[in-house]
């Protein structure tokens, strides 16, 4: 959507009466005049002694009735303007951007976009994102606390690797293998973490993603957009790397009916974690290393029952969700990492805030 507007076209309220075309059309000007002479001419009395024009009109007579006609003409042109603006929709005053080049859908749109298989993110906001690990990004490590900036930058890179591994690894979200997901872990965190992925459920808020059985990806890369920085814990000082992602996956609609639009195959993953990192002399061994320890999110466009046992699958999973999108805001809000994480999965019902 264009934020340009043409004033012209948009409002005729700022049209100079002066300058309408049909005023100062020269036609229409010439045959006001002669219809006025005309009108003249059959009504007027010809009292003596008044020079004329030779058409047989006063001076006085013309200007009178040119007078009479275009007062007439304004009054029309007016009220018509007046009815076309009392019909015509507001000026838009923006739109809300997206990425760096188009706006985001409405609701309206998004439930009536096309699916194309081949680009299934097309007219979505994952459209711009970068691809699987691209949309990781790091920032440049910079001192932050005691802690140098070489040392950021090497923690930095360890977040990536375990967010790789625990939302992008095919052998985490098809095989739903943790393995190099835990080994990035410091150990005395592994077995804690190893048995709550042993029991998935859906009040997990996304330390990892497992797609449900049975549904597969479009070979088209995770979309993944979001940002990372570093602090420090106050209590304790240690380094902690601040995590803020959403990932799509466009899932394959295989024989599913009923399916044309982005909606009903893309799911969307949005968390935020915070991964601490914990060493220094006098610890353990096993204590050092990176430990999970907040996260928070949602889903959305999702399958609820599989969702409910803790893996994700698409909208259209459920033949409930198959026709209208469940969240009672613009939907496309959802893709935003900016977007609150203080909300429910879109699942059964809208996202609500708590």
């Amino acid at each position: 959507m264009s934020d340009t507007v043409d004033n012209h076209s948009a409002d005729h309220s700022d049209e100079s009466i002066d300058t309408h075309p049909d005023l100062i059309d020269p036609k229409w000007n010439e045959r006001a005049e002669r219809e006025a002479r005309k009108a003249v001419k059959r009504s007027e009395p010809k009292p003596k002694g008044t020079r004329r024009f030779r058409f047989g009109l006063s001076n006085r007579s013309v200007s009178a009735v040119l007078g009479l006609l275009i007062v007439v003409g304004l009054f029309v042109l007016v009220n018509r303007v007046s009815d076309e603006n009392k019909g015509a929709a507001p000026a838009p005053q923006g739109a809300i951007p997206v990425g760096k080049a188009q706006a985001a859908p409405t609701p309206t749109a998004r439930q009536q976009g096309q699916l194309d298989l081949n680009a299934p993110f097309v007219d979505t906001p994952a459209a711009g994102w970068a691809d699987g690990a691209d949309g990781i990004r790091p920032p440049a490590g910079v001192a932050v606390g005691k802690w140098s900036a070489k040392t950021v930058a090497k923690a930095e890179a360890s977040a990536k690797q375990t967010l790789i591994a625990a939302h992008l690894d095919p052998a985490m979200l098809v095989g739903h293998d943790p393995t190099a997901y835990l080994t990035d872990l410091a150990p005395s965190t592994r077995s804690a973490e190893q048995a709550r992925l042993n029991t998935p459920n859906g009040r997990d808020s996304g330390a990892v993603s497992m797609l449900a059985a049975g549904f597969q990806l479009l070979p088209a890369p995770v979309k993944v957009d979001g940002s990372m920085s570093p602090g420090t814990d106050p209590k304790t000082g240690d380094l902690v790397i601040h995590t803020n992602y959403v990932f799509a996956f466009a899932f394959s609609p295989g024989q599913a009916r009923d399916v044309s639009m982005p909606w009903q195959i893309i799911a969307v993953q949005h968390v935020a974690e915070d991964f601490t990192v914990v060493s220094g002399a006098g610890l353990r061994t096993a204590d050092k290393g990176l430990w999970p320890t907040a996260e928070n999110g949602y889903l959305d466009q999702i399958g609820c029952t599989e969702s409910s046992q803790g893996y994700i699958a698409p909208a259209f999973a459920d033949n409930s969700n198959i026709n209208a999108p469940r969240a009672s805001e613009d939907p496309d809000a959802l893709y935003a990492p900016s977007h609150s994480l203080n909300i429910a999965n879109s699942c059964p019902a809208p996202p609500q805030h708590a």
